[in-house]
């Protein structure tokens, strides 16, 4: 477990080439808390995932106005284990029968249709934390929205999306962490500006949006990560103590007015 550990440290704060995660590390992230056991790249995205919590601790993706413009829908119901990570660290699908927690996308599959493959592999457990459902069906799902928007304007975006596990501890199944947090940090490069979500796992409305935003350095400090450390540094760090006006993104019309 150490080794592991150690390994998955020295993987992150090296860095990783685009192309081993296809693209999605291009802008690397930084474990400075050593809770990452193993880096799973998939077509669509990169997961850093815990043997602790037996859920992604981020996922990372690389968003273009090209690849969010397809749309393969849901096809049938193919969520499963992902048989990358060792049995015992593992979410199942019995883990969140009857657990009352939605199985809640961290890299979304409305992000993930570019074809039905990445669609499908979007569905992999190692991808999903226990959700609240009014969160996760309801403004989750409009902020992933956004986000795609996002991407279409601007052409390209790169995001972190995060789980934070802080508070009273509380688990589903066999030991699958339920995080009291989770979050989205969004780099878009065209405009060198950061934008960062912090979200409690629970009801939540997009119309309550501007409370939850937050500067990507108090995110730091919460997950032990460095954000896209591959931008040049004095950059960076402006961009991280920074909240920029989210709704001049994309205009008016895109969000409604009280979540402005």
């Amino acid at each position: 477990m150490k080794l592991l550990t150690l390994l998955a440290g020295l993987f992150l704060s090296f860095g990783t080439s685009a192309e081993e995660c296809n693209g999605h590390l291009e802008f690397t992230i930084k474990n400075k808390q050593s809770t990452i056991d193993q880096v799973l790249c998939s077509d669509g995205y990169a997961v850093g995932y815990s043997y602790y919590y037996k859920a992604p601790m981020w996922v990372q993706y690389r968003l273009t106005k090209e690849s969010v413009a397809p749309n393969n829908g849901r096809g049938g119901n193919p969520f499963k284990e992902d048989d990358r990570i060792p049995e015992e660290f593992r979410a199942s699908l019995w883990d969140y029968k009857y657990s009352g927690f939605d199985r809640g996308h961290m890299a979304p599959r409305a992000a993930m249709d570019e074809t039905p493959t990445l669609r499908d592999k979007s569905f992999l457990l190692s991808n999903m934390t226990p959700q609240e459902a009014k969160l996760n069906q309801r403004g989750w799902a409009d902020l992933e929205e956004y986000v795609r928007d996002i991407a279409t304007k601007h052409e390209e975006i790169y995001v972190v999306t995060g789980a934070l596990f802080e508070g009273v501890n509380r688990t589903i199944g066999r030991g699958i962490y339920i995080p009291s947090h989770l979050y989205k940090v969004i780099y878009i490069p065209s405009k060198e500006q950061m934008l960062a979500f912090m979200i409690p796992n629970e009801a939540f409305d997009i119309d309550d949006l501007d409370k939850m935003q937050v500067k990507p350095a108090l995110l730091e400090r919460h997950s032990g990560l460095d954000f896209f450390q591959n931008i040049v540094n004095s950059k960076e760090k402006l961009m991280e103590k920074t909240k920029i006006n989210y709704c001049d993104l994309l205009g008016d019309g895109h969000l409604p007015q009280e979540a402005c």
